[in-house]
């Protein structure tokens, strides 16, 4: 089933796209795995309270229900999206440019910042903190052209503040250039660095350390 990216950045930007784009890769891994992902809204309570020539600010909220099944068992998840929500006019289109995630800020931080070591690139293509979770999607990619499938991550770390964070999971989309999704404790700071090791099918390892440069937006 094709899903329409595209969509998601003609109708958001920054926070809201990101956290698009996001979704959107979760239901294709739950698709290759098997699984089918269905969402709705439900309890919309949101209206307007402000209105400008380029942008409309909107009060109250609206619940998303997620509903993924699949042989690995069922889950539900609600996540609700809280004023104010904030559209805008960008360059002729009305975009979705910010709301709160259950009641908290999002930040997204696009990096598209990598390292190659030999012929294996790591992209870091962007962060994302949203409710109680730090997310980064990576995607490796090979000169040949095709990224050995017995390859592998080991381990990653991200770098914030002071402070250096372990991944505490991580789902990959294989393919020629497998994109993971990798999950850390959220953060009040500013990514500054994220370091991975990956394991190469010959029993090798490769070690990356990527600086973070993008401020949150």
């Amino acid at each position: 089933m094709a899903r329409d990216a595209g969509a998601v950045d003609r109708s958001s930007s920054g926070a809201p796209a990101a956290l698009g784009r996001l979704r959107l890769l979760i239901a294709d891994m739950n698709q290759q795995q098997g699984g089918a992902t269905k969402s709705h809204t439900e309890n919309d309570s949101l209206a307007p309270q402000s209105t400008t020539a380029s942008s409309v600010t909107f009060g109250g909220s609206v619940q998303l229900v997620t509903d993924v099944t699949g042989s690995k068992g069922n889950q539900h998840t609600t996540a609700t999206f809280d004023g104010p929500l904030v559209v805008g006019l960008e360059s002729g289109a009305w975009k979705v440019q910010s709301f709160l995630y259950d009641g908290k800020p999002m930040r997204y931080f696009d990096e598209n910042a990598s390292q190659a070591m030999g012929s294996l690139h790591l992209n870091v293509d962007y962060l994302l903190s949203y409710g109680n979770t730090m997310n980064a999607v990576i995607q490796l990619t090979d000169d040949s052209g095709r990224v050995d499938p017995a390859s592998a991550l080991g381990d990653a770390r991200l770098t914030a503040g002071s402070g250096t964070a372990a991944k505490t999971g991580a789902v990959f989309l294989p393919g020629n250039a497998p994109t993971g999704l990798l999950f850390f404790p959220p953060t009040v700071d500013t990514p500054s660095k994220f370091t991975a090791t990956i394991k190469k099918g010959d029993g090798s390892t490769v070690d990356y350390s990527i600086p973070l440069t993008a401020q949150a937006n």
